[in-house]
């Protein structure tokens, strides 16, 4: 698997990946007709997006996937009668949605850590209803450019699912980095239509290696621990750009998550606080830093800490 570069967990900007399996699923050339065969879609284009995916118009597309058909507020609570807070079907599901303006869109999501810019394509309905799900990410979708189905949108995230007001947002394929990440990674020829990017003038050097990680030291009170952290990338480097802490723990059974805010220096100095603990509780701190590059360290470093003790 391939990870589009300059991806990051903190806020999920350019969320693309592209899968290559062992063997082909089909042989031969299918029709592409959206129903009686497994096909792949083609990609949207920059001429087609323009006008029947503009960001900030109000196209018809389609989104399908296999994910949780329960409403779910913005904890990701359920909202199904009966007691069930989940609703996984067993045949695929699709659904008629509409392109949400995206400077509309980008107000919902202002203080929630999601980044809403050029790479981003927002669905959904004002009164709420249709929408992506939990299992659905990575998912399809599709709008109708020219006669023919294309992929102009993954689903990526959102605040609950089918709130009022609340779109889903989406990886927008005709976004220059995206198509042209989708396109070197599944070998298919660059989009003939798209404007070349500007490029940059480079050092002459690359930053190809991943970041090592390692503790300084853990502090704890009664509920607030300190932990810090020396991020290294080996040289050349870009210099590092972020760090995601992610903190776990049991509460009666149930595995709470949430993610909790890092600061790192481009020195690679990085401090991880964590308030509101439960004394003598224990807890796991889920650490990843990634460079400027793009590139995340391999395997994330995992850590204990005890409030209280």
């Amino acid at each position: 698997m391939v990870v589009r570069p300059g991806f990051t967990l903190d806020n999920l900007d350019g969320d693309a990946a592209v899968l290559t399996l062992a063997e082909p699923l089909y042989t031969g050339t299918p029709a592409v007709d959206g129903t009686s065969s497994i096909a792949p879609l083609p990609l949207i284009t920059a001429a087609e997006a323009a006008t029947f995916a503009d960001p900030e118009g109000s196209a018809e597309v389609k989104i399908s996937g296999w994910g949780d058909r329960t409403p779910q507020n913005g904890s990701g609570v359920g909202t199904i009668l009966g007691g069930s807070t989940s609703d996984y079907p067993r045949d695929l599901q699709t659904a008629t949605t509409h392109v949400y303006k995206r400077s509309t869109c980008a107000q919902t999501f202002v203080g929630t850590g999601a980044t809403v810019n050029d790479r981003v394509l927002c669905a959904g309905e004002p009164g709420g209803g249709i929408d992506s799900c939990q299992g659905d990410s990575g998912g399809p979708l599709t709008v109708v450019a020219n006669g023919r189905t294309v992929l102009a949108g993954i689903v990526s995230l959102g605040i609950g699912c089918a709130q009022p007001g609340r779109p889903g947002l989406y990886t927008r394929i005709a976004e220059s980095s995206v198509n042209q990440f989708l396109r070197a990674a599944s070998n298919i020829p660059p989009d003939a239509t798209a404007t070349p990017p500007a490029t940059t003038p480079t050092s002459g050097t690359t930053d190809t290696a991943r970041p090592t990680m390692k503790l300084g030291s853990r502090k704890c009170t009664a509920t607030r621990c300190v932990t810090r952290v020396t991020v290294r990338d080996a040289s050349p480097s870009a210099g590092i750009r972020s760090l995601s802490a992610t903190l776990r723990s049991k509460d009666r059974g149930r595995t709470v998550t949430k993610k909790v805010k890092a600061r790192v220096t481009s020195s690679g100095r990085g401090t991880i606080v964590t308030s509101g603990l439960v004394k003598r509780r224990r807890y796991t701190l889920t650490l990843r830093a990634t460079d400027k590059a793009g590139l995340a360290q391999r395997r994330a470093k995992v850590y204990a800490i005890y409030p209280g003790r």
